[in-house]
């Protein structure tokens, strides 16, 4: 019964032991794809090893199996050996003698695996998460970008450019800055940051996005269309892109390209009256009614003083459900004459 067992706990721990090694060939596989996976192997090749190097039998147990077998004491060399047992099993022993293997071989690969792992541990923890950026242009970025949520463009445009001249090629600095030059009106200079920030990473997606942005409000839009489908292609999940993309094809008169797009923006939640009114208007255009209906009047909800929205629903709600949208269009047509 006791030599089954023991058999057994061998046979427990090869699986242990197998299932850490697959973690491990599984991390190199995955390492440079998303964290994610990373921390999936790193702790699954842990933690089975851990098990595995539990299940090895301890000294005492060693030297207890050994004196029951040999009737003698074990030696410093045996009870030494206990911790390798597990490599030597995959060959048949003695009945009563144990193998001769080299003694530190066991405990010799265990040492190995630990080293790598914590080497990888290491190498992953602390290199992966050190900052690309000195301390100083970190927090001039930040600032810049708490002027900018606030609407204190000057600061953020002060501070963006501070982080720039501590790291020249923080590029998300870089995306900031010329950013808030577009917002002041100086096209060209804020086209210079986007290229410069665009040549040191590529596949930036703000940097992407707000040159994008910067051509479409100047309706270059053949231009914006060139920079915003590969990132749109790169990130189907970047709805603002995708939206702004849209907002070019539409620019484009390329309607029936823009719908679909400005569906999959609202469906993610990017809801707004400018959004709900051009969405109403193609669904108008393709005689969809009822839909155009249901979005002129979410268009009101954000702002209930559109004329124009007012006017097309009088004009599509005929009978007594239009009477509202026509009194509504009315009024504010006599407001507008006024002023």
């Amino acid at each position: 019964m006791g030599e089954h067992r023991e058999e057994q706990k061998k046979m427990l721990g090869r699986i242990y032991f197998s299932t850490g090694v697959f973690f491990l060939f599984f991390l190199a596989l995955v390492w440079s794809l998303d964290p994610a996976f990373v921390y999936f192997s790193l702790g699954g090749a842990a933690f089975f090893l851990y098990l595995w190097y539990r299940n090895l039998p301890k000294e005492k147990d060693r030297e207890s199996s050994y004196q029951q077998k040999s009737r003698k004491p074990p030696t410093y060399f045996h009870s030494d050996f206990s911790r390798a047992e597990f490599f030597s099993t995959w060959r048949k022993r003695g009945a009563d003698q144990p193998s001769r293997k080299p003694l530190s071989l066991g405990r010799l690969i265990v040492v190995v695996i630990w080293i790598v792992f914590g080497f990888l541990m290491w190498l992953f923890l602390f290199s992966g998460w050190e900052d690309d950026f000195p301390e100083e242009a970190r927090y001039q970025y930040d600032r810049g970008q708490n002027f900018y949520y606030t609407g204190q463009y000057d600061s953020a445009l002060l501070s963006y450019r501070k982080a720039i001249a501590v790291s020249p090629e923080y590029v998300d600095a870089l995306a900031g800055y010329g950013n808030m030059l577009s917002a002041k009106g100086q096209r060209d200079s804020a086209i210079i940051i986007f290229d410069q920030a665009l040549a040191i990473d590529p596949e930036h997606e703000i940097a992407q996005y707000y040159k994008t942005w910067l051509y479409y409000s100047s309706q270059d839009y053949s231009r914006a269309l060139e920079i915003i489908t590969p990132l749109v292609d790169q990130n189907p999940a970047y709805y603002d892109a995708v939206e702004l993309k849209a907002s070019v094809l539409y620019g484009l008169q390329r309607y029936d390209e823009a719908l679909p797009l400005f569906e999959i923006a609202y469906n993610a939640g990017n809801r707004s009256q400018w959004l709900c009114h051009v969405m109403a208007y193609l669904f108008d255009l393709k005689e969809n009614t009822g839909r155009a209906i249901e979005l002129y009047k979410e268009a009101l909800t954000y702002d209930p003083y559109i004329l124009t929205i007012h006017q097309r629903l009088g004009e599509l709600m005929p009978g007594a459900d239009g009477d509202a949208y026509r009194t509504e269009a009315a009024r504010l047509q006599l407001s507008n004459d006024k002023n």
